[in-house]
């Protein structure tokens, strides 16, 4: 038997914008996102697309793609009941995309907390970068405690998002990374932080880091 389907409403969604991507160095940048939400049986799933991660105007990101260095996105995501400053759950889920010069087809690979990983091959790399930078129908939240009613209480999800995020000094890639040659990602971005250090005197964390707040969601009620 299917697990009973049913959309989570979504509320004061109205107005949402973003502001523009900063370059490396320069302010924080903060989007205010409209995601879809669905109930799906015990959970709440939400699909969140973020392009700015790696946009088709990111030549060099492009071409560092296609020359078969891994790009790798890592998302770290929670989930927060309106006026609650403390987190109801918090997920984390990291992405590498890579093309494989031998077959000639982009993979994607997903790795959720617990190991779970999971590989997708497209033939494209528009499609695969697509399905780098979405979200789409994670977990974000068990609907057991949300509560129902037919305004609230209100929830919504932050999302803090990085391309190529920094390694801590001493780490390499996952558990059973290849790179079929190409440089490991983290050294190869600590060696450019180290240059913006020099000459901006500003350490970076990651080559594109996105804040991001979504419209608020509530449970409709059975």
């Amino acid at each position: 038997m299917k697990p009973r389907r049913r959309a989570v409403l979504r509320g004061l969604g109205a107005g949402f914008t973003s502001w523009p991507l900063m370059g490396l160095g320069g302010a924080e940048v903060i989007l205010h996102r409209r995601a879809v939400f669905e109930e799906v049986g015990a959970h709440v799933l939400m699909t969140l697309a973020l392009p700015e991660l790696l946009p088709a105007t990111d030549v060099d990101g492009l071409a560092a793609i296609d020359s078969g260095f891994a790009t790798v996105f890592r998302y770290r995501f929670a989930t927060f009941q309106t006026g609650v400053s403390v987190a109801r759950v918090r997920h984390e889920r990291t992405v590498r995309l890579q093309y494989d010069l031998w077959n000639k087809r982009y993979e994607v690979t997903t790795e959720d907390e617990g190991g779970i990983r999971a590989t997708r091959v497209f033939l494209t790399r528009s499609e695969a970068i697509a399905a780098a930078v979405e979200l789409r129908r994670v977990r974000v939240v068990s609907t057991s405690g949300l509560g129902r009613g037919p305004s609230g209480p209100y929830s919504f999800v932050t999302v803090h998002a990085q391309r190529n995020p920094l390694e801590p000094e001493g780490e390499g890639g996952p558990p059973g990374d290849d790179t079929r040659g190409a440089p490991v990602p983290g050294r190869d971005v600590r060696w450019f932080a180290t240059l913006v250090d020099f000459l901006a005197g500003d350490r970076a964390e990651a080559e594109v880091e996105l804040h991001v707040r979504t419209n608020p969601f509530y449970l409709v009620p059975r």
